[in-house]
């Protein structure tokens, strides 16, 4: 969610900073207000596509301390594929454009009843073909937060 937030106030800025530019004469009392007003805003939202987490996505891969903390403290369950999916968005240059996709789990924690969870994931194309359906994989689960899952992959 934080990265749609961050195009569009990026794009917004980029458009206004055109907008200025065009319309309003450098020699008007309020281009330089209006311009350098809006550039702050431009260089953070860069800095956020740059620099920005992926939420869910690097927690499930172990990138976060969450994850860590997860990984050493949390339940041991089992992750069954039941389908993967184009969530029909691109990411930001972090990502190198890759797509984010949709994946939904059963996930069966030991000694407990499974549960289904659909993770808006970016998976690494080399990485893909391990996440079919049908697939099962080792996860570890946060015990205050069920929806919060980290990949095992040892």
């Amino acid at each position: 969610m934080r990265k749609n937030v961050s195009i569009v106030f990026m794009l917004s800025a980029l458009g206004a900073i055109v907008f200025i530019n065009i319309f309003i004469s450098p020699t008007s009392p309020c281009y330089f207000p209006l311009l350098f007003g809006i550039l702050p805003i431009f260089a953070i939202s860069i800095i956020l596509q740059i620099f920005g987490g992926h939420g869910q996505s690097d927690l499930f891969w172990g990138k976060t301390k969450e994850a860590r903390r997860i990984l050493e403290t949390g339940l041991t369950g089992r992750a069954t594929v039941q389908s993967l999916g184009h969530y029909g968005r691109f990411l930001s240059i972090r990502t190198n454009r890759q797509p984010e996709l949709k994946l939904g789990l059963t996930i069966q924690p030991e000694g407990a009843s499974s549960y289904d969870l659909l993770l808006p994931l970016i998976i690494p194309e080399f990485a893909i073909p391990r996440f079919q359906p049908g697939t099962v994989f080792y996860v570890k689960i946060d015990r205050s937060n069920p929806g919060a899952i980290v990949y095992d992959g040892s």
